[in-house]
This record gives C-alpha cells, structure tokens and sequence, in this order.
C-alpha cells in the first residue's frame, strides 16, 4: 500500500573534518524542496554552581551519530523516551548533572534546564512511540464485537498514516 506522502529519512553521523575534533557543527540534508539543518554538540550537561544552573561546554568530539537517544527527551517525555535532557544524573564524586541533548533544531535551541524542546533528528519514529500509535486506531470492545479480527474503523487511515515512520516536518506535502 502506498504511503499518503513522501518522507525524508536519512540515517548517519556528523563527522569532524579530516579527523579533527571540533566542539559543534551543522548537518544539512535536502531532497528536492525539502531541507533540514540540525545543529549537532559535543556531550554536555546542567551543572550547579553556587545554586544557580550554567551549561557546560561542549566537549570535543570527532563523530557524533545523528539519533534520537541524542535528541531531547527521556524516560516519560512521549514524543523521544530514549533522549537526553530530561533527567539528570549522578557522575563520579556524586556530582549531579543533567546531560543536553547533543542534537537540537536551529530557533529552538535549549537556554535554560527546565525547558522542554522538541526532538531533533533524521530517522524515522519508533512505532511503539504515542505520535505513531494513536494512529493504529482503537481496539476496544466496540470494535471486537463489530471489525474482529480486522483492523479498527480506522482501518484505511490506519494503514496510509501508520506507516510514515517520520515527523510531518519531515514529509513531502501531500494528500494526508
């Protein structure tokens, strides 16, 4: 079955130059109309000092993959449970820090630690994730006495939006 609309999924890492390390870059992808350019950073982290939050710099690094454990979000943030930025951590000497996603979108740029951003990446969504799940439609007692063993009255929508594995920023227009 088709899909309703085209999508750009691209998969990959933002290398530093000629084996160099480099603090931050850009990557940029374009198919046809369509373009997206992330900004990518090296691990970095919320640090408290004197009470107050600063950001750490962003340590060097010469091949950071462009996914979505790199992105915002963590564990019960719905649109990225595997990311980073939600929940802090203890490193050695019991320090507590709460790792920044290494992967952010241009004009949504993440400036203070209780600010939520939105996901940034490339690859598709994982189709256990609620903004792909809601579209499987609902498998209640409703449709077990009446579309058993098929598929819910969602059915078509089901199979034509299920399948796009990628956020609507990321798809071509389209019907849909």
């Amino acid at each position: 079955m088709p899909k309703p609309r085209g999508e750009m999924l691209v998969t990959g890492s933002c290398f530093a130059p000629r084996g160099t390390t480099r603090p931050a870059s850009l990557v940029s992808v374009q198919v046809g109309e369509l373009q997206k350019t992330l900004h990518v950073y090296g691990n970095r982290f919320w640090k408290k000092n004197y009470g107050m939050s600063t950001l750490t710099d962003p340590l060097p690094f010469s091949e950071m993959p462009v996914t979505w454990p790199n992105a915002f979000g963590g564990d019960g943030f719905e649109k990225n449970p595997t990311g980073k930025g939600i929940r802090g951590q203890e490193k050695d000497g019991g320090e507590s820090v709460i790792p920044l996603p290494n992967i952010e979108t241009p004009g949504n740029l993440i400036v203070s630690p209780d600010q939520e951003a939105e996901p940034a990446g490339f690859g598709p969504l994982d189709m256990m994730w609620p903004q792909r799940q809601k579209k499987t439609g609902t498998y209640d007692d409703k449709w077990l006495r009446e579309n058993w063993p098929w598929f819910p009255a969602l059915a078509l929508r089901f199979l034509r939006h299920c399948r796009q594995r990628k956020p609507v920023f990321q798809m071509q227009p389209g019907r849909g």
